[in-house]
């Protein structure tokens, strides 16, 4: 039995339109993978501007504390010059205590406040030693 020729049209008709569904199909497939492409570079886009704007805010902080550090430290400083004369004034008192004390015959220690001034002397020596050896904490091992 051979196939009429209306048959044979008519499947070569149904396979037109199958392809033509399936090309349809394809091109709403690809219509919604670039809108949602689309949509995927509008969020990457507002991600970097939010990550730039972070980033400058950090920078912006980081560069108000230095700042705040550095006025800190500065001030401090000035007070520890300001320190660093007073154990050379004790010295020079207790210097002429010492003279003092030689000339009328008697020990140092026997001065009223001799022992504390000396103490004091010493303490502040050593304080200020400390102060002008402290280091502030490295803070880029915190930026890693």
């Amino acid at each position: 039995m051979k196939p009429s020729v209306k048959k044979i049209l008519t499947k070569l008709s149904e396979n037109k339109v199958t392809t033509k569904r399936i090309d349809l199909a394809i091109a709403d497939d690809i219509a919604k993978i670039v809108s949602q492409g689309k949509e995927g570079l509008k969020t990457l886009n507002t991600i970097q501007k939010r990550q730039e704007f972070n980033n400058g805010q950090m920078i912006q902080n980081i560069t108000q504390v230095i700042k705040k550090g550095d006025a800190e430290a500065d001030k401090i400083n000035r007070v520890i010059e300001k320190l660093e004369k007073l154990p050379i004034k004790i010295a020079n008192v207790l210097e002429k205590a010492e003279k003092a004390a030689k000339d009328l015959g008697v020990a140092p220690n026997s001065i009223k406040f001799y022992k504390e001034a000396d103490k004091l002397y010493e303490n502040l020596e050593s304080g200020i030693k400390e102060a002008n050896s402290f280091r502030y904490t490295d803070l880029e091992r915190f930026v890693k």
